[in-house]
């Protein structure tokens, strides 16, 4: 809310703006982990571009079918024409005459607008994830191209627990991450869109509490990596 204020000194938001913004934050959780504050990666990752006015209500719709959507683009190709996104977006999330949860013609050019940023006369893929999708969508995507691969890397690292009986799926957080990176180093983190050294590290520090051992005081606190691929893969894996 400081640096809101402080955008709304230099004019670059109205104060109806900043409060829009807070509000929405607040209300969608999207920013807010571990209490209520905008981590600085987050902002540097296109906080704002999240929550211009103007893009609200259709980030709010297409947010709820982003996955819906990205699993379309999969099956038509990495960057379709203006028509054809036009398409997707009534098929996927709806028109206004439908449904009042669709989109009307003029949000849907708006979208067209925002998301072809580089001007190319098509919508791509990973433009539309980057944008519109959950935080760590890149990821996602990637995993359900490589996850075999990466279950590899996991159990390569964790053969003490591999031997145990039964069996201990954890990792700790420092080794969980050197096999993302690894993944990451290997190409095995791109089938989703770009995926940064500075995401992992994102989510590796804010992991999901039920994703972490909570048993015997040696592995406490220890990454459960069959169930955070389970999160992310879900029927892929």
């Amino acid at each position: 809310d400081v640096i809101a204020q402080q955008l709304v000194e230099k004019g670059k938001l109205t104060d109806r703006e900043r409060q829009t913004i807070i509000t929405s934050c607040e209300e969608d959780k999207r920013f807010v982990q571990n209490g209520r504050y905008v981590g600085y990666l987050d902002y540097n990752h296109d906080f704002l571009s999240y929550y211009i006015e103007d893009e609200m209500e259709i980030y709010g719709k297409v947010f709820k079918r982003w996955e819906e959507c990205d699993a379309k683009f999969e099956k038509l190709g990495s960057a379709l024409s203006y028509t054809e996104f036009e398409m997707l977006c009534r098929e996927v999330v709806g028109s206004s005459e439908d449904d009042n949860e669709g989109l009307k013609t003029e949000q849907i050019n708006f979208l067209i607008d925002v998301v072809d940023n580089n001007g190319d006369g098509t919508v791509g893929r990973s433009e539309f994830v980057e944008r519109y999708a959950r935080e760590d969508a890149q990821i996602q995507g990637a995993l359900r191209h490589h996850w075999h691969p990466l279950l590899l890397m996991f159990n390569t690292e964790n053969k003490k627990g591999l031997k145990a009986k039964p069996p201990v799926y954890t990792l700790t957080g420092e080794a969980f991450h050197k096999c993302l990176t690894k993944a990451l180093e290997s190409n095995l983190l791109g089938g989703g869109g770009k995926v940064t050294s500075e995401q992992l590290s994102d989510l590796v520090a804010n992991l999901d509490p039920k994703l972490k051992d909570t048993g015997k005081k040696e592995s406490k606190g220890d990454v459960k990596y069959d169930e955070w691929l389970m999160k992310y893969v879900g029927d892929f894996y």
